[in-house]
């Protein structure tokens, strides 16, 4: 069989260009998509995690304790940081760039078939990641696969899964246009992906929140377990991840465990370690440049900003921010005042992303900066003064960008391949 891609990039170009493509909102598609597969994701139990924050923590802490129990583990997250493969991973190892055009040239005629009757009905970038994970978990035989969603829940491409169990780990006002202007109808959007007599575990959230959960499962006849019943500030379980929210994620994490015990056994002592060794860059991450001290933390939204806001408090001098911010403008300049108030200098700039903020937009009259301006090369950062820690937020695109240019020999600006 001839295939369309002859390496990697040619690959990623052309799934980059899904992303203007497909504008369909709901999951009838990803079924479609799903069953000419054959249905790939009911080859292994999964855990089908949901929130506003903290769902990317709450996976990879799941993974971790699973896998110290010799579990052999798949995991989808998104958005990725550096490389599109790390969104799709086993047992921690990112997906190749080889398997990424190999899955891509095998599902490229399905893609085609799918949309001869309407152009709409080709995948979107999303869904064609969702359906990749579920093959390469499928092809690697996993044990356990940690499903997080994309956005929202109920109309999620990963909505498509019958979980051993949902998680909802916070609500907050978040894509308010898509999923809804208020905290209870942000809820009753991620609760849907409450199955049928499913387990449902929620993470620590606003009471009215909670309510609209609850009401949804209660139809279905699911079981809520409430991490707050069960944890308080006082015994929540250590993290090596900073901040009191990542306790409450731990938490969450634990209760989880807690519920599956039955299926899926595992030790007190071997989650409190897990806990104590959780990888996850970009949130409240630290790097050195040298000698300088980098911070990096995606705080892209209110909720998030009050842990940062915690983490800074911590520091033994207030940090120079350089943060960026895509989307909307009215998010950006809710949270400046805050930025403002932490950093001894506030430096503003846009992430090379098509929905980066341009800094005069940020804040009018701004002395512009460039990433490349600020962060040149590999280890060099030219921000003075040398003796001061940098803090890197806002959103998770420029954190991305600047944590390559940092890292990496060869920057290739993966970051941009989102949703």
């Amino acid at each position: 069989m001839q295939f369309p891609f002859k390496n990697y990039e040619a690959s990623r170009d052309w799934l980059y260009n899904l992303k203007n493509r497909g504008s369909k909102y709901g999951i009838e598609r990803m079924l479609a998509f799903s069953n000419r597969l054959g249905f790939p994701e009911n080859a292994f139990p999964i855990i089908h995690v949901a929130g506003t924050n903290g769902k990317g923590s709450v996976c990879v802490m799941l993974e971790k304790i699973y896998r110290e129990t010799r579990l052999k583990t798949g995991l989808f997250t998104s958005p990725h940081l550096v490389r599109q493969g790390e969104r799709i991973q086993v047992n921690r190892g990112n997906l190749s760039e080889s398997k990424i055009l190999k899955y891509t040239n095998e599902l490229f005629p399905i893609g085609i078939e799918m949309s001869k009757s309407d152009p709409d009905n080709h995948p979107s970038f999303f869904e064609w990641m969702t359906a990749m994970a579920f093959i390469h978990f499928k092809t690697q035989k996993v044990d356990l696969a940690i499903i997080e969603t994309g956005l929202g829940g109920r109309l999620d491409s990963t909505n498509v899964v019958n979980p051993e169990i949902s998680v909802i780990t916070s609500i907050g006002l978040e894509h308010t246009e898509i999923l809804g202007n208020s905290i209870e109808k942000i809820a009753q959007e991620k609760a849907g992906i409450i199955k049928a007599e499913t387990p449902v575990i929620l993470g620590k959230m606003p009471a009215k929140a909670r309510q609209a959960i609850m009401r949804v499962a209660k139809q279905k006849q699911a079981a809520v377990y409430c991490v707050e019943d069960h944890f308080t500030e006082k015994t929540l379980p250590k993290t090596n991840l900073h901040g009191t929210v990542q306790r409450w994620n731990a938490a969450t994490s634990m209760l989880v465990t807690e519920t599956l015990q039955e299926r899926f056994p595992v030790p007190r002592k071997i989650k409190s370690t897990a806990l104590m060794n959780i990888s996850w860059r970009g949130r409240w991450s630290i790097e050195k440049a040298g000698n300088r001290t980098l911070i990096f933390d995606a705080a892209h939204n209110v909720d998030a900003l009050l842990a940062l806001t915690e983490n800074i408090s911590r520091l033994p001098k207030r940090p120079i921010i350089v943060a960026g911010f895509t989307g909307s403008t009215s998010k950006a300049t809710t949270m400046l005042p805050t930025l403002q108030k932490l950093a001894e200098k506030l430096i503003i700039v846009q992430p090379s992303h098509s929905r980066g903020l341009d800094t005069e937009t940020v804040i009018p009259g701004h002395k512009p900066f460039e990433v490349s301006q600020l962060f040149p090369s590999k280890g060099v950062c030219t921000i003075e003064p040398k003796s001061a820690t940098i803090v890197i937020t806002g959103s998770i695109y420029l954190v991305a960008e600047i944590y390559e240019r940092i890292l990496h020999d060869d920057p290739q600006g993966q970051q941009i391949l989102q949703d």
